[in-house]
């Protein structure tokens, strides 16, 4: 993941400049930056954050989406721990 997120965004908007690397051919070492500038900060580093925030959100939303499903479910069967007891009519809809 850190590779995904820091290494690669790193590599792509970087410019090596000894390398004398064609801009339009290369993908890494082509960026525009060839060095920590107020530009990399606001555009690499600004997305290395938003992905780096996304990532530890993530987990917490799908638990959220667990306790939803077992919040139904529990609904359903009228508050009680009987796992063949439900409301639904049809075995389609129970599933």
């Amino acid at each position: 993941m850190f590779v995904n997120t820091a290494i690669i965004l790193y590599l792509v908007n970087a410019k090596f400049k000894k390398l004398n690397l064609d801009d339009n051919f290369w993908l890494i070492g082509g960026g525009k930056y060839s060095d920590f500038t107020g530009g990399w900060y606001g555009e690499v580093g600004a997305t290395i954050a938003i992905t780096c925030f996304i990532t530890c959100v993530m987990p917490f939303s799908n638990i959220l989406f667990i306790l939803q499903k077992g919040v139904l479910r529990c609904w359903d069967r009228g508050c009680t721990c009987d796992r063949s007891r439900t409301k639904k009519i049809l075995q389609w809809d129970y599933e």
